[in-house]
């Protein structure tokens, strides 16, 4: 009796184990996702020719993502419209066809930024230049595509406005920031700020004004807190920071601080910034000339108000140096993302000897530019404009624009798949 109890009980354990390791297999996440070389097959978001300057955004339900982009829809490259195409399964596939946020024939769309709120509609932020060269920032969420969208700034000419950004928080809060100038000379940077789900935007006014060219704004907002950083300079620049506060419906700025001091920048450009928590992020460019162009990182993890507070390590993290063709995007531009404890960086550059740019990947988990730098694309197409997203910290999602082409694409990583470790 007790041989046999002793044999039920291990056929039994035997069972047990069994189950555990298909349960795993099932519905376990890894802790980290892939390396960043490890992408799915690219697929092409744009049906139609003429398409750039793609944003992406990941939903917070786990599965729809959305990738908009500025469309050509006719021989004319000044006839462009905001266009957009999700997925509704983590990219996997992009079912139909791209469809526009607006339609206008008499003006032309020049740059879109996309982002989902916490109820998982997308909300779209676009600029539109008149026949005149008169611009204006537009807004729209999907209940009004295509056919309205709300004026939020308006500038005649030479006036400027570029460089849009939006971030969603909680369920109906929306922030904005762009560049702006009633002359096209001195730009600052502006914020807009909704708490309605973008029916009225009644926060709106300069994070701070200077006598210098502010370009570039890139934000996040994560615990109540506003994070934005731009360049700020017209001959050699500085990555400045300031963080937002909501008091009584009023957005208190704290003082700017030039983070990009911090690693040794000489002239730093295109910033972009990650906000995990109390943790920020930041990635820009340092620019000694068109053939000489490094990608930078800093990273504050409480106090970011406080210069001391933001640590360099391992710059340049892109490794050599790379270039960009002039004017055209004139300098290398990056993106970034956490997922897991692994921070990731895509940038475009032209590698030495080549002449096109490529999409160009370093993360923290493989030391940065210590190891081989992930080459997504090859160098007989031009690859420009990457943005990436994080989903469900497993996913990483990858858009750029295909330049030679004049397409957008898109990949996705494939996340490994850890079993338990069974000790005895």
């Amino acid at each position: 009796m007790i041989v046999k109890s002793s044999r039920f009980f291990v056929f039994l354990s035997f069972l047990l184990l069994v189950n555990l390791v298909v349960s795993t297999l099932v519905m376990a996440e890894p802790d980290e996702p892939t390396a960043p070389s490890t992408w799915d097959g690219t697929i092409t978001i744009s049906s139609d020719n003429g398409a750039r300057l793609p944003s992406i955004a990941a939903a917070p339900n786990g599965k729809d993502v959305i990738v908009a982009y500025v469309s050509q829809r006719s021989a004319d490259e000044d006839n462009t419209d905001p266009y957009y195409h999700d997925s509704s399964n983590n990219g996997a596939t992009f079912p139909g066809n791209p469809a526009p946020i607006n339609t206008n024939n008499s003006t032309e769309a020049i740059d879109v930024a996309i982002a989902y709120d916490a109820t998982n509609k997308p909300h779209a932020l676009w600029i539109e230049q008149q026949s005149n060269n008169d611009r204006q920032l537009r807004y729209a969420n999907r209940d009004n595509w295509p056919s309205s969208s709300t004026l939020l700034s308006s500038v005649t000419s030479p006036g400027v406005i570029f460089t849009p950004r939006i971030a969603a928080s909680g369920t109906n809060t929306l922030n904005i920031v762009w560049a702006e100038s009633s002359s096209g000379i001195i730009t600052d940077i502006y914020h807009a700020r909704s708490t309605n789900g973008g029916s009225t935007w009644p926060i709106t006014g300069v994070i701070t004004d200077t006598t210098d060219l502010s370009q570039s704004p890139d934000l996040a907002v994560a615990n109540g807190i506003i994070h934005v950083v731009w360049a700020e300079g017209l001959v050699t620049s500085k990555v400045n920071y300031v963080q937002g506060t909501v008091n009584s419906g009023v957005v208190n700025w704290s003082p700017r601080i030039q983070i990009s001091d911090r690693s040794g920048a000489t002239n730093a450009l295109e910033p972009a910034i990650f906000v995990n928590g109390t943790t920020v992020q930041v990635a820009y460019t340092n620019r000694i000339n068109a053939d000489q162009q490094s990608v930078h990182y800093l990273r504050c993890t409480g106090g970011c108000t406080t210069i001391n507070n933001w640590i360099s390590n391992n710059n340049p993290v892109s490794g050599q140096a790379v270039g960009a063709n002039v004017g055209d995007p004139f300098d290398v531009a990056s993106s970034i993302v956490q997922a897991g404890s692994c921070t990731y960086i895509y940038f475009h550059g032209v590698r030495t000897g080549l002449s096109n740019e490529q999409i160009i990947g370093v993360d923290s988990c493989s030391g940065w530019a210590a190891s081989a730098r992930d080459l997504v694309t090859s160098s007989s197409i031009r690859a420009l404009n990457p943005d990436l997203a994080v989903q469900n910290n497993w996913w990483v999602y990858l858009t750029f624009e295909d330049k030679s082409n004049e397409t957008i694409q898109f990949l996705r990583n494939l996340p490994a798949l850890y079993l338990p470790l069974i000790v005895k």
